[in-house]
């Protein structure tokens, strides 16, 4: 200690850092404590949640755009069928466009001697079965029974649903000869929510296609069930 005036000031000796035992310099480390890995952790989960809805609704949205893509060739084709045929569907063999609707759209240049009004790919169909249950995709395309839409995976096929309202020309007797009405419906996935329903219809008289609701098409006569 020394006195410099009247106030007393402690001598300070410089502070050294331990030598290691090969006379090397030792700093000392501390590890992450038990509750900084938990905030951690925590973040991370909180971001998570926060990207996986978005990226399932990029998703959706992205299958909605190819659904609404293919509705959209499938609208082309139609157009294009009934501007040759007055009908959908053979009444001579009893073909239902609504139960095997690519054999009406899919002519084999070849073999039919006639142009293809659509070729979808092979992803794109499915053979015999059942809304929500397995399919199979077709070895040849003309041998496709039902068109699926973007939410279709391999043991679940979300295939396009199809109304079609056929009428008789005034003097028929009754007997249906033109097609009035089309209507195709996707389930978007969630077959038990109506409201995530795609639905587009056309008019045949003014050849008019529009994006429906369940609850535009509710003062429809008939009311469309799309049971096939």
């Amino acid at each position: 200690m020394c006195l410099t005036g009247s106030h007393p000031v402690e001598a300070r000796l410089p502070l050294t850092p331990a030598a290691g035992p090969m006379g090397g310099m030792v700093r000392s480390r501390r590890g992450f404590t038990l509750i900084e890995m938990l905030v951690v952790v925590g973040l991370i989960a909180m971001l998570a949640g926060l990207l996986f809805p978005a990226l399932s609704l990029l998703r959706n949205r992205q299958k909605r755009f190819s659904t609404i893509k293919l509705m959209s060739e499938l609208q082309v084709a139609l157009d294009q069928y009934l501007a040759t045929y007055p009908m959908l569907g053979a009444a001579a063999d009893g073909s239902d466009f609504a139960k095997d609707p690519y054999k009406f759209l899919y002519r084999d240049p070849v073999t039919d001697k006639k142009p293809m009004y659509i070729e979808l790919r092979t992803v794109q169909l499915a053979v015999g079965t059942a809304p929500g249950g397995p399919f199979t995709e077709p070895a040849v395309m003309k041998l496709g029974q039902h068109i699926l839409d973007a939410w279709s995976v391999p043991n679940r096929a979300n295939r396009l649903l199809w109304e079609i309202v056929n009428g008789p020309n005034p003097g028929a007797g009754g007997t249906k000869t033109y097609t009035d009405k089309v209507y195709i419906r996707s389930t978007a996935g969630t077959p038990n929510k109506t409201k995530d329903d795609i639905i587009m219809r056309m008019l045949v008289a003014d050849g008019r296609w529009e994006q429906k609701t369940w609850a535009d098409i509710q003062s429809d006569t008939p009311l469309p069930t799309f049971v096939n």
